[in-house]
């Protein structure tokens, strides 16, 4: 999980301890799959989650 946090402070440019303590764990390992995807990169598992849910993880986590 760690490079998760590492990738999200990057793109959003919040703090590792913001993202640690407040961050719940679920949008957390949603915004993995939201970076492989605006990086074009095809998760496994399809149907999973569409573009519209994709976008709005985007969206909420600012990038």
């Amino acid at each position: 999980m760690a490079y998760i946090v590492f990738s999200l402070a990057e793109k959003t440019g919040w703090s590792i301890e913001h993202i640690l303590w407040e961050i719940p764990i679920a949008l957390l390992h949603q915004a993995n799959h939201t970076f492989m995807w605006l990086s074009g990169i095809k998760v496994k598992m399809k149907n999973v989650m569409n573009q519209e849910e994709a976008q709005g993880i985007a969206r909420l986590l600012g990038i």
